[in-house]
C-alpha cells in the first residue's frame, strides 16, 4: 500500500518511503481522515447490511446506528453511496478521526498561574471553592488518577471501583492517561489546592471522571467518541450526577451520529464544552466539529493569551465560537512516565484551545453547584451572558459570539444565574442564495438581522468559503477576498478569469450572549472569453545526479505577458517509491532547494498559475538519486470538461501518456476519495458535491516509475440545490375519521352537524366538523391517541376499534364514527274505572296509532306499564275503539310531535257510566184522600217518589198552581174560590 502525502501550505517537503505498511488514516475527503475500512449506519427499521460485510457493531444508546466493517474491496465512499440508495437508511458516513487539539511547547515552567487571575479565580474563591457533588467527564486521553494533585478529586464508580472507562471499541473500565492531554485538561477543571503541591484548579472540590477514546498519539475516531457519550447517558440516567464534559479535541468531518449522541446528553441537562480548534481559521466556514455543531448545549471556546489578545493558532467565528478563554502557556498536571505529554516534574506549560477550554468547562461545574436545577442551555447562557465575561477590544475575538473572556468571578455572582429565563437567538435575514457576475462587475453581499431580546448589540460580517487546493486554492483566496471583520455589507470587484470559479460566502450575525445565526451566499463569477494570457516560465535543475540525501536546486523564472500579479507556482516529484510535493511558492520565490532521501530516479515536474486562473505549462526535469538508473514515464492527460453543475462527471484521457525506455503498465486516477488503479487509460471521476477540486492522474511504467499530471475541476451547486442532508424527521402518523350518519328513524342531522375532536401529540386539524367518506385527514405524532364527538342528541354512536389506542410513526390508521338515530318510542297505557258496575277490562279495547310507521300500529289496551311501541319521528296520534258505556280521556302525550330518541307516554282513562233510570215516577196525593170532601182553606200534599226526581208540579183545574224539586210539596188551597 502507498502512502500519498499532499500538499502543505508552507514552502515545506514532504515525503514519505513507499511500499511501507500504511497507517489505517488515509488523506481523504478535502483531507479529512477517517477509517478506509468502515462506516457508521442509521437504519429506520430493521439493519440491512451490505452483502459481504464484516462486523456490525451496535451504539448503544443510538437506536439501530451500528459501526459497520466495509465488504471486501468495497471503499468507503462506494459503501456509503450504496447505503444512501436504500430508503430504510437515515444516514450514512465515514468513521472520522478525531485528534486532540494540537498542544503547542510552551517557555520554562511559571511559578504562578497566570491564567487564574486572569479569569479572577481568587475573587470567586471568595465564595465558592468546592464542586464535590458534580462529576465532570474529561472525554480525552484519560486522566493521571495518582497524580497527587488530581487523586483526591477523581471520580470513583461505588459499584465497581473504576474512576473511568476506556472507549475504544467498546466501553470497559480504565481510563489511564498515556498521552498527557487529559490529564493536563483535568487539572484546570479540578487540581486540589492547599495540598502542598503544584497548582489549584478552578475547583478545589470536584469529582473529574475520565472518559478515554483517544490513543497514545492523541488520535481517535468519531464511533468511539459516540461511545463515549453514550456511556454518560447511561451512567446520567443511572443517577451518576454527570453535568458538563469537556471536549479538548475535534476533526472537520460532519457526522450526525456524533451530533445525535451529543445532543442525547444534553437534553439530560449535561453541558459540552469544547475546543474552538487551533487552525488559526474562521469556524463559520471551515468548522471544527464538535464545537460548530448548533446544539443548544455546546459552548466553543477560543484562546487568548495573558494580554487578552487572541492566540494566532485560534479559530474564531461569530457563530460556531462563543468565548475566550486562557490558553496559551497554562500551567496545569501531566503524567510523569514517558508519554509524549509527560514530565518528570507533573506539570507542564502547554496552548491551544485544548488548554482554554477546561477553564470554561470548571466554571461551569461551579455554577451548576450554586444551581443544580439548571440546564444545560441555561449554564451555558449564564457564561456567556454580559455580566459574566470581561469585553475584550482584540481585532481577532471580536469575531466570536460574544468578543469577550471567562470572568470566574463574574459568572458565579451574576444574578441570572437563578433565573430560568433563556436567551433568544438573533434571526439573519435578507441573505440571497446566490450572485453571478461578469468581470469588472461589483459584487455586493448585504444581509440584514433582528433579535427578540431587545437591546443585544448584533454583529453581522461575511467571510469566504474557498474550496479548492495547491496554487488553484491559493490563488481563489485572492479572486475571493476576505472582508473586513464584522463588515456588512461588503462589497469586491470580480476578477477577470480564463475559466469559472465560484466560492460561498458565510454569512454571520452574533448578539454578544452566545445566540447567533449563519447564512449562506454561492458568489459565481463567469469566464471572460477576452482574459489574458497564461504565464510562461524556463525551469532548470542544478544538477540530474545526486547521492542518496542530497539536495537538488530547483530554479523556476515565472512570469507573465501582461504581468499580472501574483504569481504562484508549486512542485511535485516521484520515483518509484516516493511521492511529494511542495506548494505554495510565489513568483519571486525562484529557487527551493530539494532533498532526497531515498534512492530512485524521479521525474520533477513544476507548474505556475496567474491571477486569472491561467495555469502554465507543466515543466519537468529528472533527478536520479543513489545510482538509480533508466527514465521515468511522461504523462498526458486529458479532460472532457472542467466545471458544470453537480453532480458531475469528468471523463479521463491518458492514451497519449508514453514510456521513454519501456512501457506503461499502469494508469491511476485519485477522484476526489477514491484511487481508480487500472491497465486501461481511460476513466472517469464522479463529483456529488459542489467544490474545486483536484484530480491526480499518474501513469507508471515496467520499471515502476512515475509521472503525474494536476487538474482543476469546479463543480458548481445545482440551480435548485437540495436540502442540507441531516436525517429527516420521523415521518408523521395519520388518522383518517370518517363520520357516517344514519337517518332511518325521520333524523335529519349530517355529518357536518357532528365536531369531531382528537387528542393526542400535536394533532392537526384537532376538532373539524365531520365528514363522510372519504373523510378527514389528521397528522399526530406517534403515541396514544383517542377520537371524541359531540353534536345533536337522538343519535346512538359506534366508534371503529381504531378510534382510540397508539400509532407508530408513519402509520396510517382509520377511525369510523357511525352515528344512528334512534327510534322515537310511545308507551300506550289504557286505564280503567268500573265504578258504576262496568266489567270491562284494558284488552276489551283496541287502541290505534297512527303517525310514521308506528309498530304496532293497533293492538289491544293494556294497563301500566302499557304498551311500548316504535315509530318515526314526526306527528302521531293515539284512538280507541271499544265497549259502550264508558267515558274517555286522553292524556297531552297521546297526540303532537316526537323526535327521534324521545320517549312519550300516552295515558287513556276509560270511566264507567251509571246507567240511566226507565221507572215512571210515583205521585200520591197525601192530603186530601181520594173522595174526600174539603171545605175552605185546605193545605193540599203530594209526595213523590224517583230514582232521579227533577221536578213535581201541582195542577187544579188546569192551571198550575205550585211545583216542586224534591220529593214532597204542600199548597195551601181556598176553596172558596
Amino acid at each position: 500500500m502507498y502512502k500519498l502525502l499532499l500538499l502543505v501550505l508552507s514552502p515545506l517537503l514532504l515525503t514519505s518511503a513507499l511500499g511501507q505498511q500504511a497507517s489505517v488514516n488515509q488523506e481523504v475527503n478535502k483531507g479529512l481522515r477517517y477509517h478506509p475500512g468502515r462506516i457508521m449506519v442509521k437504519f429506520r427499521g430493521t439493519p440491512q447490511f451490505l452483502q459481504g460485510s464484516g462486523q456490525a457493531r451496535r451504539l448503544s444508546q443510538q437506536p439501530n446506528l451500528f459501526v459497520v466493517d466495509n465488504p471486501r474491496g468495497i471503499s468507503v465512499a462506494e459503501a456509503i453511496g450504496r447505503y444512501k440508495n436504500n430508503p430504510n437508511i437515515v444516514y450514512s458516513e465515514p468513521d472520522y478521526e478525531v485528534q486532540a487539539v494540537d498542544t503547542i511547547p510552551g517557555d520554562p515552567m511559571w511559578s504562578q498561574q497566570w491564567d487564574m487571575l486572569k479569569i479572577q479565580a481568587p475573587q470567586a474563591w471568595n465564595t465558592q471553592t468546592d464542586a464535590s457533588d458534580i462529576v465532570v467527564a474529561v472525554i480525552d486521553t484519560g486522566i493521571a488518577f495518582t497524580h497527587p494533585d488530581l487523586q483526591a478529586n477523581i471520580w470513583t464508580d461505588v459499584a465497581t471501583g473504576a474512576h473511568g472507562f476506556t472507549c475504544i471499541g467498546s466501553c470497559v473500565a480504565g481510563g489511564v492517561d498515556d498521552y498527557g492531554h487529559g490529564s493536563h485538561v483535568a487539572g484546570t477543571i479540578g487540581a486540589a489546592a492547599n495540598n502542598g503541591v503544584g497548582i489549584a484548579g478552578i475547583n478545589w472540590g470536584v469529582k473529574l471522571m475520565s472518559l478515554k477514546f483517544l490513543d497514545s498519539s492523541g488520535g481517535g475516531y468519531t464511533s468511539d467518541a459516540v461511545l463515549a457519550f453514550n456511556k454518560i447517558a447511561q451512567l446520567k440516567t443511572s443517577g451518576v450526577n454527570v453535568r458538563v464534559t469537556n471536549n479538548s479535541w475535534g476533526s472537520g468531518g460532519y457526522t450526525q451520529s456524533l451530533k445525535d449522541a451529543m445532543a442525547n446528553v444534553e437534553s439530560l441537562g449535561i453541558l459540552d464544552v469544547c475546543a474552538a480548534g487551533n487552525s488559526g481559521a474562521n469556524s463559520d466556514v471551515a468548522p471544527l466539529y464538535p464545537a460548530a455543531f448548533d446544539n443548544r448545549g455546546i459552548l466553543s471556546v477560543a484562546a487568548s493569551d495573558s494580554t487578552d489578545a487572541g492566540a494566532y493558532f485560534s479559530n474564531v467565528g461569530l457563530a460556531t465560537v462563543d468565548i475566550a478563554a486562557p490558553g496559551v502557556s497554562t500551567l496545569s498536571t501531566v503524567p510523569t512516565g514517558p508519554c509524549s505529554l509527560c514530565d518528570p516534574s507533573g506539570y507542564k506549560l502547554l496552548s491551544g484551545t485544548s488548554m482554554a477550554t477546561p477553564h470554561v468547562t470548571g466554571v461551569a461545574a461551579a455554577l451548576f453547584h450554586v444551581n443544580p436545577a439548571a440546564s444545560a442551555a441555561k449554564i451555558r447562557d449564564v457564561i456567556l451572558d454580559p455580566g459574566s465575561y470581561d469585553a475584550l477590544t482584540d481585532s481577532r475575538l471580536n469575531s466570536t459570539s460574544t468578543s469577550g473572556r471567562l470572568n470566574f468571578a463574574k459568572a458565579l455572582n451574576n444574578p441570572s444565574l437563578s433565573t430560568a429565563t433563556l436567551n433568544n437567538f438573533p434571526v439573519l435575514s435578507g441573505v440571497p442564495a446566490s450572485k453571478t457576475a461578469n468581470a469588472g462587475d461589483l459584487i455586493t453581499l448585504s444581509a440584514s438581522a433582528s433579535d427578540p431580546d431587545v437591546g443585544d448589540a448584533l454583529k453581522l460580517g461575511w467571510a469566504p468559503l474557498i474550496s479548492g487546493s495547491a496554487i488553484y486554492g491559493q490563488m481563489l483566496n485572492n479572486v475571493f477576498p476576505s472582508p473586513p471583520l464584522n463588515a456588512n455589507p461588503v462589497s469586491f470587484t470580480a476578477s477577470s478569469l480564463a475559466r469559472l470559479a465560484f466560492s460561498n460566502y458565510a454569512a454571520s450575525v452574533a448578539d454578544g450572549r452566545g445566540g447567533s445565526a449563519t447564512g449562506q451566499t454561492t458568489v459565481e463569477i463567469l469566464a471572460n472569453p477576452n482574459h489574458g494570457l497564461p504565464p510562461a516560465g524556463v525551469f532548470t535543475l542544478s544538477t540530474d545526479t545526486i547521492p542518496t540525501g542530497g539536495s537538488v536546486n530547483l530554479n523556476f523564472r515565472l512570469t507573465d505577458p501582461e504581468n499580472r500579479q501574483p504569481l504562484y507556482w508549486q512542485a511535485w516529484f516521484l520515483s518509484q517509491t516516493v511521492w511529494g510535493e511542495v506548494c505554495c511558492l510565489s513568483a519571486s520565490t525562484e529557487n527551493f532547494s530539494l532533498q532526497l532521501s531515498y534512492a530512485g530516479v524521479y521525474r520533477v515536474s513544476v507548474q505556475g498559475i496567474d491571477n486569472e486562473l491561467n495555469l502554465s505549462p507543466k515543466y519537468d526535469g529528472i533527478v536520479r538519486v543513489g545510482g538509480a538508473t533508466g527514465t521515468p514515464p511522461i504523462a498526458s492527460t486529458t479532460v472532457d470538461k472542467l466545471d458544470g453543475v453537480a453532480p458531475l462527471t469528468v471523463n479521463i484521457d491518458m492514451s497519449a501518456s508514453h514510456d521513454p525506455d519501456g512501457t506503461i503498465s499502469t494508469y491511476r486516477f485519485y477522484c476526489f476519495d477514491t484511487l481508480k488503479s487500472q491497465t486501461n487509460p481511460q476513466a472517469s471521476c464522479t463529483y456529488s458535491d459542489p467544490g474545486t477540486y483536484y484530480l491526480w492522474t499518474v501513469a507508471i511504467d515496467n520499471n515502476g516509475y512515475m509521472d503525474a499530471n494536476k487538474t482543476y475541476i469546479t463543480v458548481l451547486p445545482s440551480l435548485s440545490p437540495p436540502p442540507p442532508p441531516p436525517p429527516p424527521p420521523p415521518s408523521p402518523s395519520t388518522v383518517v375519521v370518517i363520520k357516517h350518519v344514519v337517518n332511518n328513524n325521520g333524523a335529519t342531522a349530517t355529518a357536518a352537524n357532528f365536531t369531531m375532536t382528537v387528542t393526542g401529540s400535536s394533532p392537526s386539524p384537532a376538532s373539524f366538523a365531520g365528514t363522510e367518506s372519504p373523510g378527514t385527514t389528521v397528522t399526530l405524532n406517534a403515541g396514544s391517541y383517542s377520537v371524541s364527538e359531540s353534536g345533536p342528541g337522538g343519535y346512538a354512536a359506534s366508534f371503529s376499534a381504531d378510534c382510540t389506542g397508539s400509532i407508530a410513526s408513519g402509520e396510517t390508521k382509520t377511525c369510523t364514527v357511525t352515528n344512528d338515530d334512534i327510534q322515537p318510542k310511545l308507551i300506550v297505557i289504557n286505564h280503567m274505572i268500573n265504578n258504576n258496575g262496568g266489567t270491562a277490562t284494558a284488552a276489551n279495547f283496541t287502541m290505534t296509532v297512527t303517525g310514521s310507521n308506528p309498530s304496532p300500529a293497533s293492538f289491544p289496551g293494556t294497563e301500566s306499564p302499557g304498551t311500548t311501541l316504535t315509530l318515526n319521528a314526526g306527528s302521531y296520534s293515539v284512538s280507541e275503539t271499544g265497549p259502550s258505556g264508558y267515558v274517555s280521556s286522553l292524556s297531552a302525550g297521546c297526540s303532537g310531535s316526537i323526535a327521534v330518541g324521545e320517549t312519550k307516554t300516552c295515558t287513556v282513562t276509560n270511566d264507567d257510566v251509571q246507567p240511566s233510570d226507565t221507572t215512571p215516577p210515583t205521585v200520591k196525593f197525601v192530603k186530601p184522600l181520594n173522595g174526600e170532601t174539603i171545605t175552605g182553606q185546605y193545605f193540599v200534599q203530594v209526595t213523590a217518589t224517583d230514582n232521579a226526581l227533577s221536578l213535581v208540579e201541582l195542577f187544579i183545574d188546569g192551571t198550575r198552581v205550585a211545583s216542586t224539586s224534591n220529593g214532597t210539596l204542600s199548597y195551601k188551597w181556598s176553596t172558596n174560590k
